[in-house]
C-alpha cells in the first residue's frame, strides 16, 4: 500500500475547493479555515503555487485565484475519443470472451458516426463494418450520442432528417432519447428499417384494403424501428451503449453484435447487463459523469 503524501493531499484539497468557487477569491486566513489547514503550512503551500503560476495573488487585496498555468494542464487532460479508446480496450476484450460476441467501438467525429476498434468473433458477421468505416448521422442513427446532450445539439441532430423536419418529428425524437437515456442502451434489429422503407414503396398501389393494411404494419414497424428497450432485445443483433467522459460528453459508443445463433431472452439480458457493467467501468476509468441535459424536465419519464 501507497504511503500517505500530506502535503499532496493537501495541494489536492486546495485546488479542488478553488476549483468548485472559481468565481471566488480568498485570503489565507479564510483558506487555513476552510481547509483546517495549519496557517504556515499554508502559507508555505500558497507562495510555491504561485510562484509557479498554479495560483494567483491579487495584489490589491491579497487575496488567491486559480491561476494560468492551469489552463495548460487541463487542456492537456482533455480526452478524446482515441485517448478513451485506449482505458477501454481491455474491457473491450473482456466483453467480447464473455459473451462470445463482436465488440466494436464508435465516435462521433464530424457529421459521421466512426468504427474506431473491433474485437471480432471468428464467425460471419453479418453487416461487418471495417474499422475507419464511416456512416452519415441520421437519425435515429448516434440516438447514444445525443441523449443527454444539450438541447440545441439535439435540434441540429433532428435537423439532419432528410425532408422537412415538422414539431411532431422533433416530439417524437425527443421521447426517443428519453427513453434511451433511462435505459442506458440501444437495440438495433437490423432488416426492419429496410422492410419499412420497402412497405412504404408499396403502400401508393391502387387498391384501398392494401394501402389500409400496408399503413398498419408500416406505422408498426415504425415504432419498432425507434425503439430502445426492452420490447426489441429478442428480435436485436446488436447494442450499443454509450462512455461518457469527464466532461460529461460521450466518448465512445460501445456496441456489442455478431450474437450466436439460437439465444433468447434471458440471453439477451445477460448481454445487456454486461454491455452496461462494462461501459460504466469504462466511464469510470475515464472519470467520466453522466449529465443530466436541460430538456430532461420536458419530457418526464414517466409519460414516456
Amino acid at each position: 500500500m501507497a504511503r500517505p503524501a500530506p502535503a499532496v493531499e493537501r495541494t489536492i484539497r486546495l485546488l479542488k475547493y478553488l476549483a468548485h468557487h472559481a468565481h471566488d477569491r480568498f485570503t489565507l486566513s479564510e483558506l487555513s479555515r476552510l481547509l483546517e489547514m495549519n496557517k504556515a503550512t499554508a502559507h508555505a503551500m500558497l507562495s510555491t503555487l504561485v510562484d509557479e503560476g498554479v495560483l494567483i495573488r491579487h495584489p490589491a487585496d491579497m487575496r488567491y485565484t486559480l491561476g494560468p498555468a492551469l489552463i495548460g494542464l487541463g487542456s492537456a487532460a482533455v480526452l478524446d475519443s482515441s485517448a478513451a479508446l485506449d482505458l477501454a480496450t481491455s474491457e473491450m476484450v473482456s466483453i467480447s470472451i464473455d459473451l462470445d460476441v463482436s465488440c466494436v467501438a464508435t465516435a462521433l467525429i464530424g457529421t459521421d458516426l466512426v468504427v474506431l476498434a473491433r474485437h471480432d468473433v471468428s464467425r460471419p458477421l453479418f453487416n461487418y463494418h471495417p474499422v475507419g468505416h464511416r456512416s452519415p448521422l441520421i437519425p435515429p442513427q448516434g440516438r447514444e450520442f445525443f441523449a443527454w446532450a444539450p438541447k440545441a445539439r439535439v435540434l441540429e441532430w433532428i435537423d439532419r432528417i432528410p425532408g422537412r423536419v415538422n414539431k411532431e418529428t422533433r416530439a417524437q425524437m425527443f421521447a426517443l432519447l428519453a427513453e434511451t437515456r433511462e435505459q442506458g442502451y440501444v437495440v438495433f434489429a437490423d432488416g426492419i428499417g429496410d422492410l419499412h422503407r420497402w412497405l412504404t414503396s408499396l403502400r401508393d398501389l391502387p387498391s384501398a384494403e392494401l394501402q389500409q393494411r400496408l399503413n398498419a404494419l408500416i406505422s408498426d414497424l415504425r415504432h419498432m424501428s425507434l425503439a430502445s428497450g426492452s420490447d426489441l432485445d429478442a428480435l436485436a443483433n446488436s447494442m450499443i451503449s454509450p462512455v461518457f467522459g469527464p466532461d460529461g460528453n460521450v466518448l465512445l459508443g460501445i456496441v456489442i453484435t455478431g450474437f450466436p445463433e439460437g439465444i433468447g431472452r434471458e440471453d439477451m439480458r445477460r448481454f445487456r447487463n454486461r454491455l452496461l457493467t462494462g461501459t460504466q467501468r469504462i466511464t469510470e476509468l475515464l472519470h467520466g459523469c453522466v449529465p443530466v441535459p436541460d430538456w430532461a424536465d420536458e419530457i418526464p419519464m414517466s409519460k414516456i
